[in-house]
């Protein structure tokens, strides 16, 4: 069998420049040679495909508009309000960020029904995290080379960084706390289904209890202290570079 990686790109006001973005973007699509599917809106199709030509034959480009996004349509009289609950908007990130990385499972799963590459594993990787100034040289070549590894990707759990210990295995809610990275997690179609269905349902959770659930890692925590034998916790605590901490798992992924 083969793994599919998904991504998305919305040009929208976020944490980061325009760019810096495209500076990323183009480290990513322009070198990694993996099966991919990009979600994005009808104006930016011509954009990413210049990027990803080398590969266009591993890549499938999806269009959909971010209203016509089933948790911006489900909840659209929320996230004016959510950004007000938001104690990190200061940032710079926005209403438009939580639907984005409120939708990350749900793209998975839209590419896991339609299999387009025949694939039984599957990652997800922000378009933005192959930061090359975080790698030395051969990293970098080690993950152009590898990336990803069909092994190395867990069968049964879910793969994914973990930033900080969670302490209190009795915790329920983690606002402003910082555990996992969602920037990118992989693992077998089936695992990851049984995410979708546990995401989503903490979710409504937390929006009917007045809980701020913009930001997708804090309820990856909640679901987590709930799940703990669901998740393969890799963690990189020896290195300085706090990019290279959230993004390690280009690393792990393409590790020989």
């Amino acid at each position: 069998m083969s793994v599919t990686v998904v991504t998305c790109y919305y040009k929208i006001n976020s944490k980061h420049s325009h760019d810096n973005y495209d500076r990323w973007m183009t480290n990513f699509l322009s070198n990694v040679s993996c099966n991919l599917v990009i979600f994005t809106s009808p104006d930016l199709v011509e954009y990413i495909a210049e990027k990803r030509m080398r590969f266009i034959d591993k890549t499938i480009i999806k269009t959909i508009e971010l209203e016509d996004l089933p948790i911006y349509k489900l909840y659209k009289d929320l996230w004016a309000v959510q950004y007000q609950m938001d104690n990190q908007k200061d940032t710079g990130r926005t209403s438009d960020c939580y639907v984005i990385w409120n939708s990350k499972i749900f793209f998975l799963s839209e590419v896991m029904e339609l299999n387009p590459f025949f694939s039984d594993k599957f990652i997800w990787a922000d378009i933005g995290s192959l930061r090359m100034q975080s790698y030395d040289t051969s990293l970098m070549n080690q993950i152009i080379n590898n990336y990803p590894i069909y092994e190395k990707i867990s069968k049964t759990k879910i793969d994914i960084v973990l930033l900080e210990p969670i302490e209190n295995a009795e915790q329920k809610i983690f606002i402003g706390e910082r555990h996992f990275s969602g920037a990118l997690f992989g693992g077998h179609k089936d695992v990851i289904m049984l995410l979708y269905e546990l995401f989503y349902k903490k979710l409504y959770d937390h929006i009917q209890a007045g809980i701020f659930i913009g930001c997708d890692q804090q309820t990856i925590s909640s679901i987590y202290n709930e799940n703990r034998e669901l998740f393969n916790c890799i963690s990189c605590n020896n290195h300085s570079n706090d990019d290279y901490n959230w993004f390690y798992l280009w690393e792990h992924y393409s590790q020989l």
